[in-house]
């Protein structure tokens, strides 16, 4: 929730990845970072993954 300060606003998610396969077989895992930059107008996520890893 975010009060609007001015008659502008944006919010920005980039990179964002949901994927479900083989839910009764292999299992694999990734790390990821998430960056998140928030101003009076505007909020902005960026994602970033690794390569995947088997379990």
């Amino acid at each position: 929730k975010k009060d609007l300060e001015s008659s502008k606003a944006s919010i920005t998610a980039e990179n964002v990845h949901v994927k479900v396969d083989a839910c009764m077989g292999p299992v694999t895992i990734r790390s990821y970072a998430q960056l998140s930059v928030s101003t009076a107008t505007s909020d902005n996520t960026l994602f970033v993954y690794s390569d995947p890893a088997w379990l």
